[in-house]
């Protein structure tokens, strides 16, 4: 795989974002980072707590912006999802871009511990790009992703070479 560098020009990326021990897989034009911070604030931003429960408006990536939500929410994070968006709205309504800017770099740092997020493959033609995105969304190759090591060799998915994705949760 060729190098990402931040800055260079390419067709798009396909990512794997790890939370919890789950997999998600998605493809994005634009840097890794950008496209998770998107992620991050669709998560904060459709956030609604029912009892225990945690919903995210949404169906495209319930499940990843869910998972996001249960880390934010956590013990060792610790956020109250409800304040950080009233935070963050009113630094997009008041134009404070900079300070939204601080605030959700803030947030990816704490929560970098708990969701790991890495790119399978960078593609500088966009002709197979999408053709490549259902292939990993269809049979995760796991042995790979732990050989390039993506994916923790101690996982609970160690020891496949391939997961159907049905047994996944993927985005």
């Amino acid at each position: 795989m060729k190098e990402y560098e931040e800055g260079k020009q390419f067709g798009g990326l396909i990512y794997l974002i790890q939370v919890k021990g789950e997999f998600y897989v998605g493809l994005t034009e634009r840097v890794l980072e950008k496209r998770f911070e998107e992620h991050l604030m669709s998560s904060i931003y459709g956030y609604m707590s029912t009892g225990d429960d945690i919903t995210v408006r949404g169906e495209t990536y319930g499940e990843l912006h869910r998972a996001i939500a249960y880390v934010l929410k956590s013990e060792e994070v610790g956020y109250d999802i409800v304040k950080l968006e009233k935070q963050l709205r009113f630094y997009s309504t008041t134009h404070r871009y900079s300070e939204r800017s601080i605030k959700l770099t803030e947030i990816m740092e704490r929560v970098e511990p708990f969701i790991k997020r890495d790119i399978i493959e960078i593609h500088h033609d966009l002709k197979k790009f999408g053709l490549r995105e259902k292939m990993y969304t269809k049979e995760l190759p796991i042995q790979k992703l732990i050989d390039k090591n993506i994916i923790p060799e101690n996982s609970k998915y160690s020891g496949y070479e391939y997961l159907n994705t049905k047994e996944l949760v993927v985005g």
